[in-house]
């Protein structure tokens, strides 16, 4: 699993999805996590500071840890930079003949769809993911779990594998639900920039009142479980069976326990469980998910430091 590239503001949807992805290993393999530091550095990523970058991916393994402690036993933390220092020629050489084995034109097939080629930078960064798929490719069985955005990317790299003579990984995208607060056209928002959407987003940085505050104005369309962003939130935070406790005033019905999500996505689509009521139970899940992010020292140690930077 492949760790997202390091932006000014640490979502709590990104550390979701790839734990996600982590949980999804099978019993006996060793899920490995990687996080690509000198990648991040090549594209000037939070200024191509080299500290900030190793903060954000800091910050974001303790995130994971304390979410889920006993996944994150089993799981292998590679660092880039680490990998390539243990032996720089060969992984540079693998890189240089990577290189030499594609056109431009299948590297700006290998970019997200929301990517154009503008920049050398992004030829060295799509180059340097190939060096990162090799370096791990002797691998027996290596499966590369991909997020949607960059299954294209892990696709190119796999292919080249066999004209280095090693077995080529499979790649499993994983689609998951967007957890952006209001639809992606005609919400109203207007990006801060240089990676910040804060206003969009549940960042680790946030208060208990500033997620409330998020959550009561995300978007909740009655009666749409497709498209649904509170949902899209109880999906990643809750286990499909567990059950679902809705607190309600004593005049719209009382608390209300649901066994399931599935139960309580068919009272939404129903139309008997309210969209106020379906926000709440989705800020108490969060306000569960920051104490257990909390309950981490160090973590609460990093993102103090983060708030006062920003």
């Amino acid at each position: 699993v492949f760790a997202p590239m390091p932006r000014e503001d640490l979502q709590l949807g990104m550390v979701l999805d790839v734990l996600r992805r982590l949980q999804l290993a099978p019993q006996g393999s060793t899920p490995v996590l990687w996080f690509g530091d000198w990648s991040a550095l090549a594209v000037g990523c939070l200024g191509a500071s080299q500290a900030c970058i190793k903060e954000f991916y800091e910050s974001f393994l303790l995130a994971l840890q304390a979410l889920a402690p006993e996944t994150m036993q089993r799981v292998h933390v590679c660092w880039q930079g680490q990998a390539i220092l243990s032996d720089p020629s060969a992984y540079w050489i693998s890189v240089i003949n990577a290189g030499r084995r594609c056109s431009l034109e299948q590297i700006r097939a290998a970019l997200p769809a929301d990517e154009t080629l503008e920049y050398a930078s992004q030829v060295i960064f799509t180059l340097m993911h190939v060096g990162d798929v090799l370096a791990l490719a002797g691998a027996e069985g290596l499966t590369l779990c991909s997020c949607e955005r960059d299954a294209s990317l892990d696709d190119f790299a796999a292919q080249l594998c066999t004209d280095f003579s090693l077995a080529s990984p499979a790649v499993k995208p994983l689609y998951s639900q967007s957890l952006r607060l209001q639809p992606q056209a005609g919400a109203g928002w207007k990006s801060g920039g240089s990676g910040r959407d804060g206003r969009l987003h549940i960042l680790l940085t946030d208060s208990d009142a500033e997620i409330a505050k998020k959550i009561r104005k995300a978007f909740c369309e009655p009666g749409n479980v497709a498209s649904n962003p509170p949902l899209a939130w109880l999906r990643a935070l809750l286990p499909t069976q567990q059950h679902v406790e809705v607190r309600r005033a004593s005049e719209h019905g009382g608390d209300i326990v649901y066994p399931d999500l599935a139960a309580l996505e068919a009272a939404f689509a129903l139309g008997s469980l309210h969209p106020g009521d379906l926000k709440e139970a989705v800020v108490q899940a969060l306000a569960d998910a920051r104490r257990r992010l909390h309950s981490s020292e160090a973590l609460r140690a990093a993102l103090a430091h983060r708030a006062d930077q920003r």
